[in-house]
């Protein structure tokens, strides 16, 4: 998915030429994982004489945001986000400007008319919702955010 992020849009031939020396899979793989992507709709395609040509249908930002509610669910038994938190904030050292950056995602989360309020996310896209390891490979989605 990063490969098209990146460079859509992009025939399957260069997004296998693009995945050399980052996997080890072989390019019948890569082509694979094009067409469940497509299928589950995560991209689309354009067909140009005997060549396709592929462009993502999702933004990386919701890739992100379900890739983090899945690990939250796994790691802490359902999506809280105060436990993550605190666990980075114990661990790690934050500067001054870094805690200002994360008081103010927090206010500008926070509803206007109660503190008790949940923010509502917004909806899934059917690739979103229906994401699973067993469906794509995990390298599909952590390859994008982990250079």
């Amino acid at each position: 998915m990063r490969v098209l992020w990146e460079r859509a849009p992009l025939r399957a031939n260069e997004v296998v030429a693009a995945l050399e020396g980052q996997s080890a899979w072989k390019p019948k793989t890569g082509h694979t994982l094009l067409r469940r992507l497509v299928a589950k709709g995560a991209l689309t395609y354009e067909k140009t004489g005997r060549e396709f040509l592929f462009n993502p249908l999702v933004k990386v930002a919701d890739c992100q945001m379900a890739e983090g509610r899945s690990f939250l669910d796994r790691v802490f038994g359902k999506p809280q986000l105060a436990p993550l938190l605190a666990a980075f904030v114990a661990q790690e050292a934050l500067t001054a400007t870094e805690i200002e950056e994360l008081k103010r995602i927090l206010d500008e989360a926070r509803p206007a008319h109660s503190s008790d309020l949940p923010v509502t996310p917004p909806a899934k896209s059917k690739f979103l919702s229906e994401m699973s390891p067993s469906l794509i490979h995990p390298w599909a989605l952590s390859a994008a955010f982990y250079p």
